[in-house]
């Protein structure tokens, strides 16, 4: 039988994951934009978004082998770019970066929780 104490804060770390990438994607990276007209502006910027970059890298890797699958069978030419270039694909990266970034904060949870023991 599972237990539910055991699931809850691994769903938690996942929801708070999912709301961290949701909050830059749609609010954070907007407003940084509008910083980065000056050089120091753009210094800040590119600190606050090299963590997230940096999480994404799996997610970037994913995303350039289905690209170089889709090129091979469709011959688009564009390479590993080629996941953008259809409507399915671009629904496919957002629904597939946030279970992506749910995932990372169960892990984090339980690694935290491996750590903690």
């Amino acid at each position: 039988m599972l237990n539910i104490k055991k699931v809850l804060p691994e769903f938690k770390g996942g929801i708070v994951s999912l709301s961290f990438f949701l909050l830059m994607t749609y609010l954070i990276i907007p407003a940084l934009d509008l910083i980065r007209v000056t050089s120091t502006g753009h210094i800040i910027a590119e600190i606050i978004n090299a963590p997230f970059l940096i999480l994404s890298i799996p997610l970037y890797v994913v995303y350039s082998y289905i690209g170089f699958g889709l090129d091979a069978v469709f011959n688009t030419g564009v390479g590993y770019e080629s996941l953008g270039m259809f409507t399915l694909g671009i629904l496919f990266m957002k629904v597939f970066s946030a279970i992506y970034f749910f995932f990372v904060g169960v892990i984090v949870v339980r690694v935290y929780k491996k750590i903690n023991n």
